[in-house]
């Protein structure tokens, strides 16, 4: 008689309960990639603003620094001038512009000031830059001729 040697194998039902482990690994980690690959596309979009808003306020704060005189034409246009250059910047609600070049595109709105002041037309000594609507990030530009002309009359 032929004895048959019995295979260590697995069974049907224990081959199909690590198929649905599998599966359920599986689909946890493509919804997690996918978490992840969204928070690196929120992170980015971060980085790229601070990193135009950066380079937008030095731009802004060697033009003021440089100037000898600081007016707006009317309440979307800047005119910075020293006696090498004058600088022309134009703010629209979904742009800025310095002397034809677009240095920001999104939601901005600007606020001229002399000596603390709101002013919307004449000479100015600061400005402030409301970049969205939603959160309200902004930049406080101000001359540094107007900066120490307020420390001498507080007497600093």
């Amino acid at each position: 008689m032929i004895r048959f040697k019995k295979l260590p194998a697995y069974t049907l039902s224990e081959v199909l309960v690590v198929l649905a482990l599998t599966a359920i690994v599986a689909a946890l980690s493509f919804s997690a990639l996918g978490f992840v690959k969204r928070s690196l596309g929120l992170i980015e979009t971060n980085y790229e603003f601070a990193n135009a808003y950066r380079s937008l306020e030095l731009e802004i704060s060697n033009d003021f620094a440089k100037s000898e005189y600081i007016s707006t034409r009317d309440s979307n246009t800047l005119v910075i001038s020293n006696p090498v250059e004058t600088i022309e910047y134009e703010f629209g609600n979904e742009f800025l512009i310095k002397n034809k070049d677009t240095l920001y595109t999104g939601p901005i709105d600007v606020e001229f000031y002399r000596v603390g002041t709101s002013t919307q037309k004449g000479i100015v000594d600061a400005m402030k830059l409301i970049f969205s609507v939603n959160d309200k990030t902004s930049l406080f530009i101000t001359s540094l001729s107007s900066s120490e002309s307020k420390l001498a009359a507080f007497g600093n």
